[in-house]
């Protein structure tokens, strides 16, 4: 199995005004990318899997900043699944606060695209509570959620075509 990891956020940009080529997500440049990758890919390395899903491809997406008020990591139970291309495709979303949360909180209240979704909703999602304080800056703390989020969803285990793929 071939594992893939994006990163992109669901925040509209600091300077939505401009080009969509000149706008900003200083979000996004505030942690260590390689490190991120690293670590990803050190997780699913001894990953053994069934021999049924050695042409498949597992790709995460990262969503950093959510929902306006979001206080918890959200990843997603089931995906996507395209059986043509042999492609899973599941989603983690990384909450960031509010600057008056923190300091180091997102400034803007309208660079958040939409508020918590209904609580109903959360049966298709496993929910990690955050401590937006135990952090001094954006950047550490989006490089240990991310960390807590990828441990945790391979621990727990996903299932592709009625195989399991976790952790040992």
């Amino acid at each position: 199995m071939k594992y893939q990891l994006e990163i992109s956020t669901l925040l509209t940009p600091v300077n939505a005004h401009l080009l969509f080529e000149k706008c900003e997500w200083p979000e996004l440049n505030s942690f260590d990318r390689e490190m991120i990758g690293d670590y990803f890919y050190s997780l699913v390395d001894d990953i053994q899997t069934d021999s049924a899903l050695a042409d498949w491809t597992f790709t995460i997406i990262i969503h950093i900043g959510t929902y306006w008020g979001a206080k918890d990591i959200r990843i997603g139970k089931r995906g996507i699944i395209y059986t043509d291309t042999k492609e899973k495709v599941l989603t983690i979303g990384i909450p960031l606060p509010y600057h008056k949360t923190v300091s180091w909180g997102v400034e803007k209240k309208k660079r958040f695209a939409a508020k918590i979704p209904d609580s109903s909703k959360d049966k298709n999602v496993r929910l990690i509570p955050v401590d937006f304080t135990k952090y001094d800056d954006m950047g550490s703390y989006i490089e240990d959620t991310i960390k807590i989020a990828l441990q945790y969803l391979f621990e727990v285990g996903f299932m592709i075509k009625g195989c399991k793929v976790r952790k040992k």
